[in-house]
């Protein structure tokens, strides 16, 4: 248990620091780019922004579709003891007449 304390929280404090790390060089950086070059990259990670967000809007629409395909064919499938008409359908050991 506590090697999984440790490992998660050596983990967590890695990527905190990693994340600030390169948060402060990316602030760092851009402070010494011309305004219009600030502005296309604000620009361009915006598109990117809304592209990611519509293709996950359709992803749940697609998912919510193929979901409601799905639960149509369970609902079309024949349940327990739907058998033949005469009834002679049974399952388990007295399926078989011991003779």
């Amino acid at each position: 248990m506590f090697k999984r304390a440790f490992w998660f929280g050596a983990g967590t404090v890695a990527g905190l620091g990693s994340s600030v790390y390169v948060q402060r060089r990316v602030k760092r950086a851009a402070a010494h780019l011309p305004d219009r070059v600030q502005q296309e990259v604000t620009g361009a990670a915006r598109r990117v922004g809304r592209g990611v967000k519509a293709a996950a809007t359709e992803g749940r629409a697609a998912m919510r579709v193929r979901e409601a395909e799905l639960r149509a064919r369970v609902a079309d499938r024949p349940g327990p003891g739907s058998g033949p008409a005469d009834g002679d359908h049974r399952e388990g050991p007295e399926a078989s007449p011991v003779g």
